[in-house]
């Protein structure tokens, strides 16, 4: 029977879970550990692809949280686990089956994965300890920054809500639908027609028309991160409502802050 095709996105992002099972566990010490974050962080410069979470707690399974920036997660995951299989070096299969990904669409979704790969929050192999301040990125491999920005302006704020979420805490910060993220008091826009209601006001405000107003890319550019954070668009809704620009498009401007 062929193999389903593993569900791809252009610039998406992947909870990826592998198991080993094969001729040795995967981890057999943290010297084990430490060379797969070696691995990990040489297939970063060269793929340009986040992480936003890994855990390395269990000694026969790992899990990632990657933004794939753009590049193919396949050769990602071959990258790693090829490389890692080589240093393992054992007799037979060290992985019995392929990495399992899922697919993350929303905010909401990657926030609650992310939770879920920190689920011992003691450890030191769980990037929980970068989000809670026990430690600065011991492997600088974490790329928290893309979700704060998506969070608040300010950047405190954004971490003391994350971690308020992580911890259980503060359920309450992620909007019911599968849209993006909204802290307490914010009123996000739900809608195009809101959002675009919101763009004519701005425009009016400063004596322009729409079009005039988003032909100048830069200030453009700070609007479409500015309704990124504070509205429950999709990147193609954001993409439509700022002159019918792409998803890619609209990606790049929001990696650009």
């Amino acid at each position: 029977m062929a193999r389903k095709a593993r569900e791809k996105s252009v610039f998406g992002t992947y909870l990826i879970k592998q198991y080993g099972g094969g001729c040795r566990q995967l981890f057999l010490d943290d010297k084990d550990r430490d060379r797969f974050i070696s691995i990990v962080k040489k297939a970063k410069s060269k793929f340009g692809f986040r992480l936003y979470a890994y855990c390395l707690d269990d000694n026969d399974a790992y899990e990632l949280i990657i933004y794939d920036n753009g590049g193919d997660i396949s050769k990602i995951m071959k990258s790693i686990n090829i490389s890692y299989g080589m240093y393992a070096a054992c007799e037979g299969k060290l992985f019995r089956d392929r990495y399992k990904s899922i697919l993350i669409e929303d905010f909401p979704t990657l926030l609650k994965l992310t939770r879920e790969v920190h689920k011992d929050d003691e450890s030191p192999w769980s990037s929980y300890c970068v989000y809670s301040d026990i430690s600065e990125d011991p492997f600088g491999i974490i790329d928290m920054d893309d979700l704060l920005h998506l969070v608040n302006e300010d950047i405190e704020i954004a971490k003391s809500s994350i971690l308020g979420y992580l911890d259980g805490d503060k359920e309450n910060i992620i909007c019911d639908s599968k849209m993006t993220f909204c802290d307490d008091n914010q009123k996000c826009m739900t809608c195009s027609e809101a959002a675009l209601t919101k763009l004519e006001e701005i425009a009016s405000d400063r004596g322009l028309s729409v079009e005039a107003l988003l032909k100048d890319k830069p200030e453009r550019n700070k609007l479409i991160r500015s309704f990124r954070r504070e509205s429950t668009l999709s990147l193609k809704d954001l993409g439509r409502l700022f002159g019918g620009l792409s998803e890619s498009t609209v990606c790049k401007i929001l990696n650009q802050e």
